[in-house]
């Protein structure tokens, strides 16, 4: 990659060449960036980057949302910029992002929209376990009362169990039942499968 003093200026029709996976160009805010290497990391998704390659990026960059991290990154991956790219042209591209990419439904964007629906619903549905785990915690001692205290004392007077064995025996099968309902939701949790799109919109390296 070229030092800062030296970067070239490109048009969009240069940039345009850049488009596969193994050479990757995007142009932000006038400035033009090589990200062949950064597909991999981005937590976008490969394909996110793929469907902008070789343009002018800027639209997608600002709907989707990117930290001051994400510009960080960004800022290692610059090549050269956009030629003829003024300030007054990028504030006029900035006002018309929103009303131009909404005419547009073929944009990216709004892929990344329908992504965001879809990391709703997973997080309503990781409440919900949460909620049936927190339910099956507190039906495990209702039904040591009503049906398993009963078995486990018939237990103890075949092993020839006094009341207080029995007791021990029994507040250990429940203990053990609850730390192993535990442990199964806590992995559920845990290590449970991440989709690229439930990740925020920017990686810092």
């Amino acid at each position: 990659m070229e030092s800062k003093e030296t970067l070239a200026e490109y048009t969009l029709e240069d940039v345009a060449q850049y488009n596969t996976v193994d050479n990757l160009w995007v142009v932000i805010h006038g400035k033009v960036y090589d990200v062949s290497g950064y597909l991999d990391d981005h937590p976008g998704g490969k394909d996110a980057m793929l469907e902008v390659a070789g343009t002018d990026a800027t639209g997608d960059f600002e709907f989707v949302g990117h930290s001051e991290d994400a510009f960080k990154t960004l800022v290692k991956f610059e090549t050269g910029s956009l030629a003829e790219y003024s300030v007054c042209e990028k504030r006029t591209m900035r006002k018309q992002i929103l009303s131009d990419e909404f005419e547009n439904e073929g944009l990216p964007f709004f892929k990344v929209a329908w992504h965001r629906t879809q990391l709703l619903e997973t997080k309503l549905e990781l409440w919900k376990r949460l909620g049936l785990a927190t339910l099956g915690l507190t039906l495990i001692p209702v039904m040591y009362v009503k049906v398993l205290r009963h078995y486990i004392f018939q237990l103890g007077s075949v092993l020839d169990f006094g009341g207080f064995q029995s007791g021990v025996l029994a507040t250990l099968i429940l203990f053990g039942a609850l730390a192993a309902a535990a442990s199964a939701w806590f992995r559920r949790c845990v290590f449970h499968y991440k989709d690229v799109f439930e990740y925020p919109p920017y990686y810092s390296l």
